[in-house]
């Protein structure tokens, strides 16, 4: 069972200076409840949860900022500059690794269509997403994920001992398990997109 490998270019981003602005939009927010909102006696005007919900309103963009959602990332449908407008640029030409707070992310990207001499890949234009790997630096149980085995079949790795991989072949969606745990997941193109596949060079 061969399944993308992880070797990934020095590039990386920690995405932190958005996590600090919305520290400190909290804390203005904070502030000008207390200078701003207040009646001519002192006593607040906002009833408290009013103003709870506007702190976890604050709170929850704060978190969406921290790490931006990359799952909109789609392979054969995403391309480069949505990825680097959305986590950044990468000095890589065909991949870019990113480290986020939840774990490290790597994306491949297509060289170009189809060609005669070409083995392999995927017959989309350059700079097109074509798989995914994340690495989450909290490893849950795989028992939590509660899958189908109808939708999830169950592959032995045979050359790494303790691996196991649950793959969804409808969607490209792989789980790496070690030790019970989740250690990686792979995002590849699923059957519907299996046309667009290179396959053997013409000969």
């Amino acid at each position: 069972m061969k399944l993308p490998q992880n070797t990934l270019p020095e590039n990386s981003r920690t995405l932190s200076q958005n996590q600090i602005m919305w520290k400190q939009i909290a804390s203005i927010s904070i502030h000008f409840f207390n200078q701003h909102c207040r009646s001519a006696t002192g006593e607040s005007r906002i009833k408290p949860i009013t103003f709870n919900l506007l702190f976890v309103l604050v709170v929850i963009g704060w978190q969406s900022v921290k790490d931006p959602n990359w799952r909109e990332i789609t392979p054969l449908r995403s391309m480069r500059v949505d990825v680097e407008r959305l986590l950044g640029p990468s000095s890589e030409p065909y991949s870019a690794k990113y480290t986020l707070e939840e774990g490290k992310l790597f994306i491949e990207y297509s060289s170009g269509p189809c060609t005669p001499l070409r083995k392999g890949g995927w017959n989309v234009p350059k700079d097109v997403v074509v798989q995914m790997s994340f690495s989450p630096n909290v490893k849950k149980p795989v028992s939590t994920l509660k899958l189908d085995p109808k939708r999830f079949r169950k592959v032995i790795d045979d050359h790494v001992g303790g691996v196991i991989y649950y793959i969804n072949d409808e969607f490209g969606l792989t789980y790496e398990v070690q030790g019970g745990n989740v250690d990686a997941i792979y995002y590849q193109p699923g059957k519907k997109d299996e046309y667009l596949h290179c396959g053997d060079p013409i000969n």
